[in-house]
């Protein structure tokens, strides 16, 4: 797993990520946009990584790259999952960065696979930056945040299986990709953001999102 920190560009890619404490980031340093899933939160069970883990991997697309941004006390185990996938290789976990922005607008998609949520924070940041997102109807947040078909893709609560068939889809898709980012951007849970600006604030400053 690569640790590494962003710097902002304005051409969002992976060419503008630099090495943190040595670390090589070789493998990531020439993507092309578009060409990985970005997740984002807490390492905690709560955030459902250990069950994306395994539906990245029966995507099976050897191009593709799965990159959480985030820390937490399951660093270590996710680690090992992926190295027992055998996915290590395409799955990144760079910690927190100062500004996740590039990043939403770089992904192809932005997935949400908590078993439960406060509200869904990252899912407005990433719609907010044109992100098509596709998350667990998991409680609370996502399924006042999205508008299924419309915005973003709803996945039941848990189904791994669902959640691999609408990732497959979405990243098969660009003109999905491109409309769902697009709608999303204008949606009416963007506009009444302010509303929970200081919901979002205290996540943003707790890190715990």
């Amino acid at each position: 797993m690569k640790r590494c920190t962003f710097r902002q560009s304005e051409s969002p890619s992976f060419t503008t990520l630099k090495p943190s404490g040595g670390v090589d980031t070789s493998k990531i340093a020439n993507l092309p946009p578009a060409s990985f899933i970005l997740g984002v939160g807490r390492l905690v069970p709560q955030k459902g990584f250990d069950l994306l883990f395994p539906v990245f991997h029966r995507l099976g697309r050897e191009d593709l790259h799965l990159a959480i941004l985030g820390e937490g006390a399951e660093r270590a185990n996710l680690e090992h999952q992926a190295r027992a996938l055998g996915i290590a290789d395409r799955v990144h976990l760079p910690g927190w960065v100062a500004d996740p922005a590039p990043w939403y607008r770089a992904a192809g998609c932005f997935v949400l696979s908590s078993r439960y949520e406060g509200f869904g924070n990252v899912l407005i940041e990433a719609m907010a930056n044109g992100c098509p997102v596709v998350a667990f109807d998991c409680p609370y947040g996502p399924s006042e945040i999205i508008e299924h078909g419309m915005t973003g893709l709803l996945v039941p609560k848990g189904d791994v299986a669902a959640l691999g068939r609408t990732l497959a889809r979405l990243l098969a898709d660009d003109g999905l990709r491109r409309r769902l980012g697009a709608a999303g951007r204008q949606s009416d849970a963007l506009i009444s953001v302010e509303a929970v600006a200081p919901r979002w604030l205290d996540g943003a400053c707790g890190r715990r999102v």
